[in-house]
């Protein structure tokens, strides 16, 4: 866990543990629990500030301190799959682009995009919700993204890949974990539409499904910034399943 941590956050776990001795295809079973971490420090950032500013200044600072908290680490596979696939053609070519470290008008506008749709649905969330949606919505599509190794192929074949030491199967009780993991935050919801609730994980996982079709058609697999780009479209997602499922039960 200590290692999943280390790998997806900017916390520094390095100085308690020795990364180099852990067996990092272990760690994804974890990677929903990031979530959990990630969405209850941005939620406390937004709700500390929201006492002394207002609620959309307190929200655009708020994701600045989970972009600074994950070293923008699925940010930055969006913006390189809106590049690669908006700009590629081909398998080799669309791999080729995503490997770039520079980023394209593609993917500067897909970040924008993604920035101000997620900041918009937020906003419109009531206050005293914000903190279990930033939970749920960052562990259930983390949750989304990590099943891509259960569910479909790893394309890159380089070994330098850094994504690559996540990439195994995993087994029954990993697959268990992830689903805990990714799921458990819903019990921070109001209990009386528990049930209602729960039944955002379908359009969330139908992205996810839908995602995994257009890139197998694409480059016939997943990589790591594929990994990254479904993760921040189904955040996105939830949030947006949420609005319209409380404005119809409020």
């Amino acid at each position: 866990m200590l290692a999943c941590i280390s790998y997806f956050t900017r916390i520094p776990v390095w100085k308690i543990i020795d990364l180099s001795s852990i067996d990092m295809k272990k760690t994804a079973r974890y990677f929903p629990f990031i979530g959990w971490i990630t969405g209850t420090l941005t939620a406390i950032t937004f709700i500390y500030l929201s006492i002394f500013l207002p609620k959309a200044i307190s929200l655009v600072l708020a994701i600045i301190s989970s972009l600074l908290l994950t070293g923008a680490i699925h940010e930055d596979g969006f913006a390189d799959f809106c590049d690669g696939f908006g700009g590629g053609y081909t398998k080799q070519k669309i791999l080729e682009i995503m490997k770039d470290s520079s980023t394209g008008v593609f993917g500067a506008l897909g970040l924008i995009m993604i920035l101000t749709v997620k900041f918009t649905a937020l906003y419109y969330i009531p206050t005293h919700l914000v903190f279990p949606v930033l939970v749920i919505g960052n562990s259930l599509s983390r949750m989304c993204s990590i099943s891509f190794t259960y569910t479909h192929i790893y394309v890159r074949e380089d070994s330098n890949s850094k994504s690559k030491v996540f990439i195994k199967k995993p087994n029954i009780k990993e697959l268990l974990s992830i689903l805990f993991f990714g799921i458990l935050p819903f019990v921070f919801l109001p209990k009386k539409n528990i049930l209602l609730y729960l039944l955002l994980i379908i359009p969330v996982y139908f992205i996810k499904i839908l995602l995994g079709l257009y890139f197998n058609k694409k480059i016939g697999g997943y990589t790591g910034d594929l990994m990254g780009a479904t993760q921040q479209i189904c955040e996105i997602i939830f949030y947006l399943g949420f609005i319209i499922l409380f404005n119809n039960i409020s």
